[in-house]
């Protein structure tokens, strides 16, 4: 028998502060039903819950140009609703949730 794989999780409760409005797929009650659903189905202990921390700015400039990432940054700090395009939906907390989240991403790629 070969063995037994384990699966990595990336979550934090804070990823529900990334508020896009109803409607928009990204939303909090998509992560809710997400992490309802695992722990209904008695997934939740089968994952492993890998720590993460925000990404730093050094990182995400490495995909993402400077120039952009403040743009983002500053709309966000502006109370601003989108970033370039109606479709592009943020809130105040965008800017720190998405760092928060390619942190995660870069320990999904370390684990």
């Amino acid at each position: 028998m070969g063995d037994s794989m384990t699966t990595g999780f990336i979550y934090d409760v804070r990823f529900c502060d990334h508020q896009t409005g109803p409607g928009h797929p990204e939303r909090p009650e998509r992560l809710h039903a997400i992490v309802d659903r695992l722990r209904a189905e008695g997934h939740q202990d089968e994952l492993l819950h890998l720590s993460f921390q925000s990404a730093t700015l050094d990182a995400i400039h490495r995909v993402h140009d400077p120039g952009y990432v403040r743009r983002l940054c500053l709309a966000c700090e502006r109370g601003e609703s989108f970033i370039d395009e109606q479709d592009s939906t943020i809130c105040a907390n965008s800017f720190e949730i998405a760092m928060l989240a390619a942190g995660g991403v870069l320990a999904a790629v370390d684990a």
